[in-house]
This record gives structure tokens, C-alpha cells and sequence, in this order.
């Protein structure tokens, strides 16, 4: 079953939150496993993608600081994801909640970005450390001159609000070169 199908079921079914519990354990075992076997982690990151139910979970953070004393995982190890259209349309996304995250040192990352209704306002308020480029506007960047305008803008953007900035579905040598000219 493609993600497209299964996430908005387990959304609807409840759950997408004990999978949800489930894979950031997993995923903190594993960061744990991978340090023991001498894996340098300092500039490495895990990220888990968050469902807006997910993170209005009640007492999300404490669990998450507990998880992460258990395991002895450092938090910055880990970079929450969410989607640009669920953190800019869902007035229930609790700035507080993503403020606490951020405060245990967790990362938090908008997913898809340039596919949603991005406030600019709402963006500057929110405590994310970085964007994630939607591939559908890396995919042509090397053709389209308007996907290479609106990637140029976002990475401006991202340097400017002093955020970090994934490119998605790089998979050719001319949008490698691109990204990294620019």
C-alpha cells in the first residue's frame, strides 16, 4: 500500500499514533546501536515524519525528553518532520508544542516546502531550523526557469532566516551543480 493511502488510514483509525511511538523508539535504539558500533553521529541526523495528530499528542515532548534520557539519544539527533500544509493550515498546531520540542533540542523540519499556502508571518514565528525543498521543483530545475526562480528564492529565504535546506529528489549532476552554485 503506497504511503499516499496508508498514512491517511492510520490517520483516520488512530493508529498513526502507536506506530507513531513505535518507530521514534525503534529509531532511538537504532541511533543507540549505530553510536555503539563507533558510527560518528555529530553530523548526522534521523528524521521521523509527524502527522499533525501525532504532535498534539498531550505531553509529546516530556515523552519524548524521557525516551531520550532512557536511550541516551541525543536529541539533536533527531529532526521532526512536518508538512508545510499541516503546519501552516491547522490553527490547532500548538506553537507551543513545536517550542517545547525545539527546547529539548529536538529539530524541526517543514517538509514539502513550496507545495502548501505558506505564511511568511506565520513562518518567522515558528521555531524550525529547516526547509525542505518539494523534488517537484527540483526535478526541471535544469529546464524550467520558473522552478530554478522559485528554488533560488527558498534558498535565499532559508539563508536569510538563518535555516538549513534540504533539496529533495536530487538525482541528476546538473541539479546537484545548480543547488550548489546557488
Amino acid at each position: 500500500i503506497s504511503p499516499d493511502h496508508f498514512i491517511p488510514l492510520a490517520e483516520d483509525t488512530g493508529l498513526i499514533i502507536p506506530m507513531g511511538e513505535w518507530i521514534i523508539h525503534r529509531v532511538c535504539l537504532t541511533l543507540k546501536k549505530w553510536e555503539a558500533q563507533g558510527i560518528q553521529l555529530d553530523d548526522f541526523a534521523m528524521h521521523i515524519n509527524l502527522s499533525v495528530k501525532q504532535l498534539m499528542q498531550k505531553g509529546l515532548p516530556r515523552r519524548l525528553a524521557d525516551l531520550f534520557a532512557e536511550t541516551a539519544v541525543r536529541p539533536e539527533w533527531i529532526v521532526l518532520e512536518l508538512t508545510e500544509s499541516s503546519i501552516m493550515e491547522s490553527e490547532a498546531l500548538g506553537l507551543d508544542v513545536l517550542t517545547a520540542l525545539r527546547q529539548i533540542g529536538v529539530r524541526i523540519a517543514i517538509d514539502d516546502f513550496g507545495t502548501g499556502h505558506s505564511s511568511l508571518s506565520r513562518l518567522k514565528q515558528l521555531p524550525i531550523s529547516e526547509l525542505k525543498i518539494d523534488r517537484s521543483f527540483i526535478r526541471d530545475i535544469d529546464e524550467d526557469a520558473g522552478d530554478a526562480a522559485i528554488v533560488q528564492t527558498i534558498l535565499a529565504l532559508s539563508s536569510n532566516l538563518g535555516l538549513l535546506v534540504v533539496a529533495e529528489g536530487v538525482e541528476h549532476a546538473s541539479q546537484e551543480t545548480f543547488l550548489l552554485q546557488n
